[in-house]
């Protein structure tokens, strides 16, 4: 019987090899084959994660450019106000003169007069003074004071 026990153990032993099948490729492959799975994976969650932040990103740069664009609206905004401002005194007589004088316009009859070399120039004013305000500045700068 232990002959019997010997052979039946001897065939089983054989079919367990038998079954056992050979690895189609060595240990380095799998290792490589398996890396290569995993940067692959990481490959593909950083595309789907890009494209998940990517309308946040988006986003704030249109936050930037909106408050950007703000502030160009209310430069632009405090210009017009200052044109404006200018168109309404063209409007008034006086404003056209004071406008047509800073062009060098003269009124009818008048003279300009260049003096060169002048060593004191008199700064040009720019707001209005009264009819004897004038005729005083002109005598001061006669006299010398």
């Amino acid at each position: 019987m232990d002959d019997e026990n010997n052979t039946i153990d001897q065939l089983a032993h054989r079919r367990r090899h038998a079954r056992k099948r050979k690895p189609v490729v060595g240990l380095l492959p799998r290792y490589i084959l398996l890396a290569a799975g995993f940067v692959c994976v990481l490959a593909i969650g950083g595309m789907i994660l890009a494209k998940i932040v990517d309308p946040y990103q988006e986003g704030a740069a249109q936050q930037r450019q909106i408050s950007v664009l703000r502030t160009q609206l209310a430069d632009t905004q405090v210009k017009n106000l200052g044109l404006e401002q200018r168109r309404d005194a063209l409007y008034r007589p006086e404003g056209v003169e004071v406008a047509a004088r800073s062009e060098g316009y003269l009124r009818k009859g008048e003279i300009r007069l260049v003096l060169e070399h002048d060593p004191n120039p008199m700064p040009e004013q720019v707001h209005h003074d009264s009819m004897a305000d004038r005729w005083h500045n002109i005598w001061l700068g006669f006299v010398g004071h």
